[in-house]
């Protein structure tokens, strides 16, 4: 039996130390969509990879780091029929770092789940 990541009752074979090896490695296969929170400057490259294997993609924000990486990840999905979605976090906001600390100060954080409507 394959060790496990301590806390996350992860698999060995399910551990990649680079988008590269995770692309390149038949665990692609079974995997319908990927999460892309990475460094900004990494969200292009990654997003590309993820259109090539066929995957669809919950994108943090910025998309790319320049408009031309966005128009390319937009014609990559579309052309390989695959959905892009943009997540708007928000974290680093000072609304929600303050909003954060108060809440946190009653304990701690298991979940937090907050709406805001921009119209």
């Amino acid at each position: 039996m394959a060790a496990k990541a301590p806390g996350f009752n992860v698999p060995v074979s399910r551990r990649f130390s680079s988008p590269e090896s995770f692309f390149a490695s038949a665990c692609v296969s079974s995997v319908d969509a990927v999460i892309i929170a990475t460094p900004d400057r990494s969200h292009s490259s990654i997003a590309l990879q993820s259109v090539r294997a066929g995957l669809h993609i919950l994108l943090e924000k910025p998309i790319a780091t320049s408009l031309e990486e966005c128009r390319e990840i937009c014609r990559a999905a579309r052309d390989a029929g695959v959905t892009v979605a943009v997540c708007h976090e928000l974290r680093c906001h000072p609304y929600y770092i303050e909003l954060k600390r108060i809440v946190g100060s009653c304990g701690k954080i298991l979940s937090m789940e907050h709406r805001l409507d921009v119209g």
